[in-house]
């Protein structure tokens, strides 16, 4: 795989792969590279995992992800927006640092994720999971 500055080239096409927490599989989906700004890895992917309600936004199948992953940060964000191209929020993760390998991207989620819809309303989600 060719890359700049360290990221794919845009147009590579990727494995993006989600981890849970405690390390496993949570899930595995196509993206393809975009242009990257330095240590970071811009994703742009499609939903296709049905109607799910996050509380500040719903994904639905169709929906445009442009997907940003840090390689030195412990965060990553998504840009939601319908099929049509109108914004629907973003979804912002906080995981460990992100990782390619092999055409593969890697990114282990971690608990707290904190959500912002089009109306500028902020939601953090997932904290209950912490107290247990």
């Amino acid at each position: 795989m060719a890359t700049l500055r360290g990221t794919p080239e845009p147009g590579t096409r990727l494995a993006i792969v989600k981890l849970r927490p405690d390390g496993s599989e949570a899930a595995r989906y196509p993206g393809t590279a975009l242009d990257s700004p330095d240590d970071w890895v811009a994703i742009s992917a499609v939903w296709e995992h049905g109607h799910v309600d996050v509380g500040a936004f719903a994904f639905d199948n169709g929906d445009q992800l442009r997907e940003y992953f840090a390689l030195h940060a412990p965060y990553n964000a998504f840009a939601v927006q319908d099929p049509d191209g109108r914004p629907k929020g973003w979804y912002c993760n906080v995981a460990h640092p992100s990782r390619l390998d092999g055409g593969a991207l890697y990114w282990h989620d971690l608990y707290v994720d904190v959500l912002v819809n089009v109306a500028g309303e902020t939601r953090v989600v997932d904290e209950d999971e912490l107290a247990s």
